[in-house]
């Protein structure tokens, strides 16, 4: 749309460079016009250059646009390379976390319906965690056994025992093994094994302690039982240890007794055998013997 422009001024300033030794001879409107008319070619050669400049300024930021543009076509693939990387990733990872869930589970199942109780005592002895086996031992239900003092499951009788437990624990840094009386909720009492090791827990910067609750219960009773039999068995052998005494010393006492009368009647014999009289025994009936 310049050209024609060009061709208006170059006309122009044909004419005016053609008239200007004749200047005198040209009327002052006539100056005027020309004057005019050169303004006027100044002005659109002013236009033509800042358009020039706009044009060209323009060039290059469609020459940067394209440039960028590139550079975020690159860097999209980049990105959708990246996209692809991640999602594989992701999927191993849900892959992966639904193993340890399968496991988790799996080791929860075995924690909890394990024959032996699990407690995490702390140091005074409140319950972190129990399972299911341990609070059903307690009487309880495994969240409202969680906070309470294990303590206040110990008998009396055996309450030092319990703390004495847990400080030789701490102290050795060493498994530890205590028997000591249990009275659950019914009240009814349980002999339990504790067997505790001392942990440190570095997400609540403490030392726990792991302790498996055997109940031996039926063992203790077992051994009440034999006991009670050996104790038993000791009185019926002392007993009869008595009475095969007294068997035995009346035994003695007749054999003596039979000794004595065997000489006795060996004398006798001997003094009737030796006697001038003669000596003729009967039976009641008055046979001779």
């Amino acid at each position: 749309r310049f050209k024609k422009y060009e061709i208006g001024i170059e006309e122009i300033e044909k004419i005016a460079e053609e008239h200007e030794d004749h200047s005198e001879f040209v009327p002052d409107a006539a100056k005027r016009q020309v004057e005019t008319v050169a303004k006027t070619v100044a002005t659109f050669y002013e236009i033509f250059y800042k358009l020039h400049l706009k044009e060209e300024d323009l060039e290059k930021q469609i020459t940067r646009r394209k440039q960028a543009e590139e550079k975020l076509q690159h860097l999209l693939q980049g990105l959708h390379v990246h996209q692809k990387e991640l999602k594989a990733q992701n999927n191993d990872l849900r892959q992966i976390q639904k193993i340890l869930e399968e496991s988790r589970n799996r080791y929860a199942d075995l924690y909890d319906f394990s024959p032996l109780g699990y407690v995490t005592l702390d140091g005074i002895g409140c319950i972190r965690n129990i399972n299911l086996t341990g609070a059903t031992l307690l009487g309880r239900k495994q969240l409202e056994a969680a906070g309470m003092s294990f303590g206040s499951f110990v008998d009396k009788s055996a309450v030092e025992i319990f703390y004495n437990h847990l400080q030789r624990c701490k102290n050795s840094g060493d498994e530890v093994v205590t028997e000591a009386l249990l009275r659950v909720k019914d009240g009814r009492p349980v002999d339990v094994q504790l067997s505790s090791l001392p942990v440190y827990d570095a997400k609540q910067r403490a030392i726990l302690y792991r302790t498996v609750i055997t109940d031996i219960t039926k063992r203790k009773q077992a051994e009440l039982a034999l006991k009670r039999l050996s104790e038993s068995l000791e009185q019926q052998v002392t007993e009869r240890t008595a009475e095969l005494t007294k068997t035995n010393e009346e035994l003695r006492t007749k054999l003596v007794e039979r000794k004595r009368m065997k000489e006795q009647i060996h004398k006798l014999s001997h003094a009737v055998e030796q006697s001038p009289v003669a000596v003729i025994i009967t039976s009641t009936e008055g046979d001779i013997e």
